[in-house]
């Protein structure tokens, strides 16, 4: 099933690059971990030392989203190392 969706996939690019179609991919979790807590306290200690992290390694933090008064009682982090973007979730 996977090189049949990879196939696909290759055919659509391909033929984007033929008809001079550029293609723009913006994918953010292809890098993804989750961190579980039992508390906000320890959530927000975290945030910050990914901050500090963050900071101390020249990473840009994308996008920080507070998500905990939502369903998912979560905080997202989207930090660019490099040349991907990679999604943290923080969560009670």
């Amino acid at each position: 099933m996977m090189n049949k969706w990879i196939s696909y996939i290759d055919n659509v690019l391909k033929d984007r690059k033929n008809q001079d179609d550029p293609t723009e991919c913006y994918i953010t979790d292809l890098v993804r971990g989750k961190i579980m807590f039992t508390n906000t306290t320890d959530i927000r200690k975290a945030v910050d030392q990914v901050i500090q992290i963050c900071s101390d390694n020249n990473y840009a933090i994308m996008e920080l989203d507070n998500r905990l008064q939502k369903a998912t009682q979560d905080v997202v982090m989207k930090v660019k190392v490099k040349h991907c973007v990679c999604e943290l979730q923080l969560a009670l």
